[in-house]
């Protein structure tokens, strides 16, 4: 569903006087914003953590730690399929992972990720305290804003 949403600024209302008639020139807003609802609902608050270089495939176990949670997921690629377990906290920690990101639900302050390859037992881990950043489906003048912030994480071998 679409809503109209007037721009900020003062009203944009006329009167004038031609020939002893007041006409009125009604420009309730020349400038008329449409909102997509739609869009909106497409708003996620994330914090996306991309790997340096794309993982090979193979199997292995991620580690992520927030505020409120504690989740430990395995990997295995090719087929991409992800089994988390531990204590997801009030939020409900369950992280996405593919083969060029790992993408934690909601705005979480502190973050510890770790990634450890099965096989060859090397891992890379990093805290984060990610710094958000509104951005906006339907541009900047129709909310809601979804607070989303990125970073990096080294990619170890299977």
């Amino acid at each position: 569903m679409k809503k109209a949403h007037r721009a900020a600024g003062p009203p944009r209302s006329f009167l004038l006087l031609k020939s002893g008639a007041l006409l009125s020139l009604g420009f309730l807003n020349a400038c008329q914003i449409v909102c997509d609802d739609d869009r909106a609902s497409e708003c996620r608050e994330e914090f996306i953590v991309e790997f340096d270089d794309e993982l090979a495939d193979g199997s292995y176990v991620f580690e992520v730690t927030t505020d409120e949670a504690d989740v430990s997921c395995t990997l295995e690629l090719p087929k991409g399929t992800t089994a988390c377990t531990g204590d997801t906290g009030k939020g409900g920690l369950n992280p996405e992972i593919d083969a060029v990101s790992l993408v934690v639900p909601g705005t979480p302050t502190n973050i510890m990720v770790r990634i450890t390859g099965e096989s060859s037992g090397q891992s890379s881990d990093k805290n984060f305290s990610p710094e958000y950043e509104g951005q906006y489906p339907n541009g900047t003048e129709c909310p809601p804003a979804c607070l989303k912030a990125i970073d990096t994480l080294d990619a170890v071998a299977p």
